[in-house]
């Protein structure tokens, strides 16, 4: 059970779209309805977990007032959170906390502390962090720690990939459909491959405005995180033997959901 082997985990390395994804990969694998860790990305713990609408999965970050985001997680937002992770989960059997850790103070670190020190046995926390070296010790002491890999080079994503991530940008729903039906029949390997590229595409375009840009598309940036998280269900399928045609059948459905 992946997502439930520790109470706490420092996630490092990729991007801050990867990070971000990787997190509600997790807390969709601890919350899923039908797998035991890995997400399966169509019950519907996993769609709301992934739609950022699951009431058993909170995320800490900055409070934004009067459209302005503030530069730190006050105290009183992880003792509030302190709180709820306190309380039985309303659905299921955890609950799960997605932190913005580079964005915690020395105040809201000492907050959380406790909670990691001593947490609910239905607690999972998630912390996402650019440099964890910057926390507290005492904190790092209670995370596990994953490194993601860096973000793929350009040079290393196919003619393929660019081509679908030009048919999802387009949102033209009969393009996107044509381009997934032409993989059908690509290699397992080949296929997640694909995928891979697909995904550095999407990130590339969410952290930087690059490969096109996403700021003058209708799509937004949750619906483009939801695509990523569920392209990593997609290669989990494929690792497990389904096949290309089943997956990419499942693929074509993504873009056009709001």
């Amino acid at each position: 059970m992946e997502a439930t082997q520790t109470h706490a985990l420092i996630l490092t390395g990729g991007t801050e779209g990867a990070r971000l994804a990787e997190a509600r990969r997790l807390c969709a694998g601890a919350l899923c309805l039908t797998a035991e860790g890995t997400p399966c990305g169509v019950c519907s713990a996993c769609r709301r977990v992934l739609a950022d609408g699951h009431p058993d999965v909170t995320f800490l970050v900055p409070e934004t007032k009067d459209g302005k985001e503030a530069k730190e997680i006050k105290v009183a937002q992880a003792r509030r959170l302190r709180a709820d992770m306190s309380l039985i989960p309303h659905e299921g059997w955890y609950k799960a906390a997605v932190i913005r850790a580079d964005a915690l103070n020395v105040p809201s670190q000492n907050a959380l502390l406790a909670l990691l020190e001593e947490p609910p046995s239905h607690a999972r926390f998630f912390l996402l962090s650019q440099t964890p070296s910057l926390l507290l010790p005492t904190l790092r002491s209670r995370c596990a720690v994953r490194r993601l890999p860096d973000p793929p080079e350009e040079t290393a994503v196919s003619p393929e990939a660019r081509s679908l991530w030009e048919a999802l940008r387009s949102r033209d729903e009969w393009r996107w459909v044509q381009a997934c039906l032409a993989l059908e029949k690509t290699p397992r390997e080949e296929l997640s491959a694909l995928l891979d590229g697909l995904a550095a595409l999407i990130v590339r375009g969410q952290d930087t405005g690059g490969e096109g840009g996403l700021g003058g598309d209708a799509l937004t940036a949750r619906h483009f995180g939801g695509i990523i998280d569920k392209i990593r269900v997609f290669q989990d399928m494929l690792e497990a033997n389904v096949s290309p045609g089943h997956v990419c059948g499942a693929l074509m459905a993504v873009n056009s959901e709001p």
